[in-house]
């Protein structure tokens, strides 16, 4: 079965939302939050979200196969990927799952100690249930694609837009031309899709895009940037690539800085 890219947009959607919907079921649904019912929650969640995961990473090693298959002739094959490699702590630099979906119990019990009403507090839980499902399919998606690509004949990549909605780090970034080695960082909430491109290509990919966003830019701050992205904003020193300790290389803004074990109280 071919596998295009609005195939691949709607099944990988299909899999985000019925993880993330029956998450956020299963923690609106508990009744109440204690520790046994935080620990029914995560037996419940975490093996869905696994295998939403290596649902994610198959989809896309198949389409990215047959992009490449595409653009350079050959087999579609698809890569052999290890579920292993692909899910769970393997894409969280070892983190257990289990530990990361204990977090919205965490962030509930302090918001309570910090004097937040029941409803409010199982809300912040539930907000970061979503951001938490939403970066875990993401990161299948990642790591799929490094290892798809990697072996492929692909040298250049570019970052499709998905979705309706985009934040501007993903909509600076899909105007660029990226190298396959240096493949996909990612941030949560991210949803965009890598796909080959033909080389050599030229740096800015999409001119029109880029000139858009830096008029919306000047007319929001006042301040100009010249289309190289300099002068006054210069963009190559605001969206920067940090090295998160659970997702590895991280689009980001520069000034933000990623919480450690000891920031956690």
């Amino acid at each position: 079965m071919s596998i295009g890219p609005a195939t691949y947009k709607l099944v990988t959607d299909q899999v985000r939302l019925r993880v993330l919907q029956f998450a956020q079921n299963a923690w609106t649904g508990l009744g109440s939050w204690r520790d046994s019912d935080i620990q029914a929650f995560i037996d419940a969640v975490v093996p869905m979200v696994v295998g939403g995961q290596q649902q994610i990473a198959s989809l896309t090693n198949a389409f990215l196969a047959e992009q490449v298959a595409g653009l350079f002739g050959g087999s579609a094959a698809p890569v052999g990927l290890s579920p292993e490699e692909t899910s769970g702590s393997a894409l969280r630099n070892g983190a257990d799952p289990r530990e990361v979906y204990r977090r919205p119990a965490v962030q509930m019990y302090r918001a309570l100690k910090q004097g937040a009403a029941l409803d409010a507090a199982v809300n912040l839980g539930a907000n970061r249930i979503a951001q938490l499902v939403t970066t875990d399919m993401q990161l299948a998606k990642t790591h799929a694609a490094q290892q798809t690509l990697r072996d492929s004949k692909a040298q250049y990549y570019r970052r499709k837009l998905h979705g309706s909605k985009n934040c501007a780090l993903c909509i600076v970034a899909s105007t660029q031309r990226y190298r396959v080695k240096d493949l996909m960082p990612c941030h949560p909430g991210c949803q965009c899709t890598p796909e080959p491109i033909e080389g050599p290509a030229p740096h800015v990919l999409d001119k029109a895009r880029l000139d858009e966003l830096h008029s919306a830019v000047e007319r929001v701050t006042g301040k100009t940037s010249d289309r190289g992205a300099r002068g006054e904003l210069d963009y190559r020193k605001i969206l920067v690539v940090r090295n998160h300790g659970e997702y590895g290389p991280t689009l980001t803004y520069k000034g933000q800085a990623f919480t450690g074990p000891g920031d956690i109280n």
